[in-house]
């Protein structure tokens, strides 16, 4: 099976650090980080991710606006986003998948419900239309 790349995008340094540590433990998985979403735009141009993980409260460009101009790219529309958020309010949850975020995960995270969460989108975009 081919490696799969995920981009994480997080302005908390240290929280993208957990992230990759996480998810680089799993097979198959190879994770890069920047740390916004102008930085999460170039690099989904350049690396083609299989897999965007995304923080909403960023500055300048948030984790909403940037789902919705990966949605609005023919490279990136049908990529996998899993919104990150440390609100926890329903409303946020809403406003993700209005977005297009195909999942929600609130802070702070569970690494297991974080790579289950992966596979299953990743399995879910593999598989045959």
């Amino acid at each position: 099976m081919a490696e799969k790349l995920i981009l994480v995008v997080d302005d908390e340094a240290d929280v993208a650090r957990i992230l990759e540590r996480w998810l680089g433990r799993v097979p198959g998985l190879k994770v890069i980080s920047v740390l916004d979403g102008a930085q999460a735009l170039e690099a989904a141009q350049r690396n083609r991710p299989d897999l965007v993980i995304l923080d909403y409260s960023m500055p300048m460009m948030d984790g909403f606006e940037t789902c919705r101009a990966l949605r609005a790219d023919a490279l990136t529309k049908t990529v996998p986003v899993i919104m990150l958020s440390g609100l926890g309010a329903a409303g946020a949850a809403m406003e993700a998948e209005g977005c297009g975020a195909d999942a929600y995960l609130s802070k702070p995270l569970d690494g297991r419900e974080l790579v289950d969460c992966v596979q299953l989108l990743l399995n879910r975009s593999a598989a045959p239309r």
